[in-house]
């Protein structure tokens, strides 16, 4: 028998997230916003994770291969830029994670799109965070949202 939330989710691609549940994206960890959506058809178990809250995404996915934080923002900018008709602005500012990982920020603007593009590092892989929203300033809700899943992250093995 399938439940109400089961059938929601077969009809339109979403499911609810649970409060306090834990994603796992190529060997990192992170607490997703309970107010925001899981788009099941753009997500793939352990790679990828797509989270929607109306019309804005928030996607977080893995790199591997990279030697430092630089590099793996370099990477995720010119993946981003390449595939989207935005640019991520200005210097990246620097964080880190709850978990103790070292994290680059920068903004998103464009005529189409704007939000904030995250990556955290650490060894030789990082995770890519990305909120985009439709073309006017990110509201702050949202981009405080966006920050708190992407200051959760951890490595997996914690």
């Amino acid at each position: 028998m399938l439940i109400p939330t089961t059938l929601d989710a077969l009809v339109d691609g979403r499911a609810k997230i649970s409060v306090g549940a834990v994603f796992t994206v190529s060997g990192f960890k992170f607490t997703p916003n309970p107010e925001w959506q899981v788009d099941l058809s753009r997500s793939y178990s352990g790679r990828q994770s797509v989270l929607i809250d109306g019309a804005a995404t928030y996607r977080i996915y893995g790199l591997r291969g990279v030697r430092s934080v630089v590099e793996a923002y370099r990477e995720a900018v010119r993946r981003f830029e390449a595939t989207t008709p935005g640019v991520v602005s200005g210097d990246p500012r620097s964080f880190v994670t709850s978990g103790g990982l070292a994290g680059l920020s920068g903004m998103i603007v464009g005529v189409s799109v704007s939000g904030r593009l995250s990556v955290v590092f650490t060894g030789n892989r990082a995770l890519v965070t990305v909120l985009t929203v439709p073309p006017r300033p990110a509201c702050s809700r949202l981009l405080e949202q966006a920050d708190q899943m992407t200051f959760s992250v951890r490595t997996a093995a914690k």
